[in-house]
């Protein structure tokens, strides 16, 4: 199993496998080098991670469901950027109320294409590719 390991956590896609590629292409050479971390349970900590547990549709038109987790209390942020940088839009900004929290954004005068959504919950910053179809 840990050859296994190694091989599906040092692959091209190993922090996001798809149905279409799977773990992506895989790195020997990392997988050879590849040594397993082991978790240590701290469950009295407080987590200071944050997932965007779903975006959907993705492609989408006319709407996009994002479905957020995190620290009841966090500050989250909440945004649309394009290729280029340029802010599109602001879908939230506020505290979280519930450790999990579902947002909707519908896109208005903006063209087809690939943009960035931006999470940042306190100081972790996530980006995830999204695409909007007409």
């Amino acid at each position: 199993m840990q050859v296994r390991e190694a091989i599906l956590m040092t692959a091209s896609q190993s922090s996001d496998p798809d149905n279409t590629y799977g773990y992506g292409i895989m790195d020997a050479a990392s997988a050879v080098e590849y040594e397993q971390t082991t978790a240590i349970d701290d469950s009295k900590g407080i987590p200071n991670t944050f997932h965007i547990t779903k975006t959907y549709p993705n492609p989408f038109n006319p709407f996009l469901t994002i479905d957020v987790s995190g620290l009841v209390g966090s500050y989250l942020t909440v945004d649309i950027f394009s290729l280029y940088g340029q802010s599109i839009a602001n879908i939230y900004e506020g505290t979280l109320f519930q450790s999990s929290q579902r947002l909707t954004w519908v896109p208005e005068n903006i063209p087809s294409g690939i943009y960035l959504l931006r999470s940042v919950l306190n100081d972790h910053v996530k980006f995830q590719k999204i695409t909007f179809l007409k």
